[in-house]
C-alpha cells in the first residue's frame, strides 16, 4: 500500500510540480558512476515515454527495446507515459488494432511487463479515453 502511495506521488509530481521547481541539485559524476547508484537502498526506478509513436514507425521498436534494456538494469517500479500514446487519434475501443500494432507488439520486453500510469494528450482525446482507461 505504501509503495502504491510513494508511486501516485511521484507521477502526481512528475506531471505538475516537476517543470517549475528551481530548487533541483546536481548530482556529481562521482555518485552516478557504476551501478551502486542505481540500486541504492529505498530508491524507486522508473521509466518516462511520450509520444509513443505509430505502429512501431519512427524508431518506436527501438526505443521499446532500449526501454526493456534500461528496464532490466534499473529494476524499474513502473512506467510514466506523459501523452499523445496513440496516433494520430486515439483509439476507439480495447479492441482497436492499435493496441496491438502500436503498444503490444512494441513493448515486448518482460521488465516493461509493470504498472504504466498515463497521462492523455491531444491525439488521445481525439478517441476513446474510456477505452484507454479499460
Amino acid at each position: 500500500m505504501i509503495k502504491k502511495i510513494i508511486n501516485i506521488f511521484l507521477f502526481l509530481y512528475c506531471c505538475t510540480l516537476a517543470p517549475s521547481c528551481k530548487h533541483t541539485h546536481h548530482i556529481s559524476v562521482q555518485q552516478k558512476v557504476g551501478d551502486s547508484y542505481w540500486k541504492q537502498d529505498n530508491s524507486i526506478n522508473y521509466l518516462v515515454v511520450g509520444d509513443w509513436g505509430c505502429n512501431g514507425e519512427f524508431n518506436q521498436k527501438e526505443v521499446a527495446s532500449q526501454m526493456g534494456i534500461e528496464a532490466t538494469k534499473k529494476n524499474i517500479s513502473f512506467v510514466m507515459s506523459m501523452g499523445d500514446n496513440f496516433y494520430p487519434d486515439g483509439i476507439i475501443s480495447t479492441s482497436d488494432p492499435q493496441w496491438n500494432k502500436s503498444f503490444e507488439d512494441i513493448y515486448t520486453s518482460y521488465s516493461l511487463n509493470t504498472a504504466w500510469y498515463t497521462c492523455f494528450g491531444n491525439h488521445d482525446y481525439r478517441g476513446s479515453i474510456e477505452a484507454q482507461l479499460d
